[in-house]
């Protein structure tokens, strides 16, 4: 029973965590373990398990001016570290890149990568959580964890709040896919070339293309 019921909590947390990285959960969003259940065909506690468990993750919190649990909203500092500590990354990556004289390597599936999202653009059914997916992979590549396992595994939370945030861009109409897909092509063109400060001009200049999408976008949500 205690292993069933650990099982149950994995499967409510997956399933959670799934729908506010995709936005169908919104930030602000209140939550409630009945309805939640309900809605899982599960139990109350499994739920409640998964919700401490994200709550202690930063994903929801305890809204004390509505007095309910909510999917916690994403504010100004929450974008500019996210984004500081994605550069930090890329750049250390990069480092190592050339470093390590992994050029035609990296920059070849990076490169892949590129064209796989340029056609996913004129798919009739484009999903944009399958976009955002092939977009985290380019920046995972473009790290280079490479024998460095922790590193990794510090990125996979990273990595589903970057997911979420480039969905919220697409739902609000924020997000140039062709200009995402243009800055990435440079990014691998400058590491193929084996041109360092071409890479991290691209680099420097796709991520401030994103930090002003995305402050844009949390003035508009909070104009109303």
């Amino acid at each position: 029973m205690p292993m069933l019921q650990s099982n149950l909590s994995s499967l409510a947390y997956d399933q959670i965590l799934q729908s506010i990285v995709s936005f169908e959960l919104a930030p602000g969003t209140a939550l409630q373990e009945r309805s939640l259940a309900n809605r899982l065909e599960m139990s109350r506690t499994p739920v409640r398990e998964a919700l401490h468990r994200l709550t202690y993750e930063g994903w929801i919190h305890n809204s004390f001016r509505r007095k309910v649990m909510e999917v916690r909203p994403v504010s100004d500092k929450d974008v500019e570290e996210l984004l500081n500590l994605r550069m930090l990354l890329e750049l250390y990556g990069v480092r190592r890149i050339f470093e390590e004289k992994a050029n035609s390597l990296v920059g070849g599936a990076l490169m892949d990568i590129v064209a796989m999202m340029r056609a996913s653009q004129y798919l009739p059914d484009f999903h944009a959580m399958e976009y955002m997916v092939m977009d985290m992979k380019f920046h995972t590549v473009l790290m280079y964890f490479d024998g460095q396992p922790r590193l990794g595994r510090f990125w996979s939370q990273l990595s589903l709040e970057s997911i979420r945030l480039g969905i919220m861009l697409m739902h609000r109409h924020h997000l140039d896919r062709n200009l995402i897909t243009d800055s990435h092509e440079a990014i691998a063109r400058g590491i193929l070339r084996r041109r360092k400060k071409e890479t991290r001009d691209a680099l420097f200049y796709h991520n401030e293309r994103i930090r002003k999408q995305t402050f844009h976008m949390l003035e508009g949500m909070a104009g109303g």
